[in-house]
């Protein structure tokens, strides 16, 4: 008799095992959703960030390419060979630095780091003006040579090209 109602115990104290321990289960499980819901909405509020990020840069990186490229059309017809150097070597550094933020942005996009679909709808047109205009083509061209390869890599993506 005694063993019968250690017996009937045992399993008692088990079956309230089992069912403690599938609430656990679906508590943890509950958890582990909030906390993967959570997380989503973080990257996706980091991506944001990085996005924000990229247009300011972008958008400092072509004000400097207006400003330099104003200054130096501002010269006067007499201006000296010094000083037309001085502001030609400015506007070239000022193309530079645009095309570089047009690199860290792509090299972004390459990398997944950033929404992908949303990057080609905001950036479509001017990564394709920066290899239709003659102006970054000392920067861009010949693409061998090119330190801009996230860039091209972009490029020939969008515009499905196999060689330029």
């Amino acid at each position: 008799m005694v063993a019968i109602i250690v017996t009937i115990l045992g399993v008692i104290i088990a079956a309230a095992s089992l069912v403690v321990s599938i609430l656990a289960m679906k508590k943890a499980n509950k958890a582990s959703e909030e906390s993967n819901r959570l997380t989503e909405r973080n990257n996706q509020f980091a991506s944001g960030q990085i996005e924000i990020q990229l247009s300011q840069r972008i958008d400092e990186a072509k004000q400097v390419l207006v400003d330099a490229s104003l200054k130096l059309n501002e010269l006067p017809n007499n201006t000296n060979d010094s000083s037309r150097s001085f502001f030609d070597s400015n506007l070239k550094t000022a193309k530079e630095r645009y095309v570089n933020s047009y690199e860290h942005a792509c090299g972004l996009y390459n990398d997944n780091k950033i929404d992908r679909d949303r990057f080609k709808k905001q950036y479509y047109i001017e990564i394709r003006g920066l290899f239709e205009s003659n102006s970054f083509n000392d920067f861009l061209h010949p693409e061998g040579t090119s330190r801009f390869e996230a860039v091209w890599r972009v490029y020939k993506e969008w515009n499905k090209l196999e060689n330029v």
